[in-house]
């Protein structure tokens, strides 16, 4: 149950235990199942373009397209957010701590190169970095993104952390911190011994 702590006592032998986390977990994964139909259904919504991949199906019209407004507000928000991010092309003002690397040029991928480039572009990792359903999409589907986002992630994840005391509940800090965890040890085996992973460490323990 949610807020709750699962409490295995008196079992000593690796294979009872076992059987009993299994069971815990099983029995935690039949319990959302209709949770997880409810944010798969609003996700088919989302994104129809016709109704028999949605619950309309069921209904006995013959037309089966449909046009995709909630997709239509959901790019027109996403469109908005990025804009505010990144009002236009000269978004970033450089200022160096020399005279030297005040002259020095912003590199494309920086500031954006074309989407249709190769080169690195940060725009992109931004979008790529946003998941329109919140922690639950993104603690399943960061795993699919490139070792690159993954790293920008932790430096997100490590930074909203700071006073996560002051925000967050007891349980969610619980499931935040294991993620941090998480991708911590995938950062390490992608990169090596990093100085964002010290402070990770000092919030994963606190």
């Amino acid at each position: 149950m949610a807020g709750k702590v699962a409490e295995i006592k008196q079992m000593l032998a690796r294979e009872n235990l076992a059987r009993q986390l299994g069971h815990l977990y099983n029995n935690w994964w039949i319990q959302r199942q209709d949770k997880e139909e409810e944010w798969r259904e609003l996700r088919n919504y989302l994104f129809a373009t016709d109704t028999t991949k949605t619950t309309n199906s069921k209904l006995p019209w013959k037309n089966k397209t449909t046009l995709p407004k909630l997709t239509q507000i959901r790019d027109n928000l996403h469109a908005n957010y990025m804009d505010a991010l990144f009002p236009n092309d000269n978004w970033m003002k450089w200022e160096g701590a020399s005279l030297e690397d005040t002259t020095k040029s912003i590199p494309d991928w920086l500031i954006g190169a074309p989407y249709h480039s190769r080169k690195p572009n940060i725009l992109a990792a931004v979008e790529d970095m946003s998941f329109e359903h919140g922690s639950y999409q993104e603690m399943k589907e960061i795993w699919d993104k490139s070792k690159e986002i993954r790293l920008f992630k932790l430096y997100d994840k490590v930074h909203n952390a700071l006073d996560l005391d002051k925000w967050m509940r007891p349980e969610r800090q619980r499931i935040y911190k294991e993620y941090v965890r998480t991708l911590t040890q995938d950062v390490e085996t992608n990169y090596g011994e990093l100085a964002i992973m010290r402070i990770a460490q000092g919030i994963i323990e606190s």
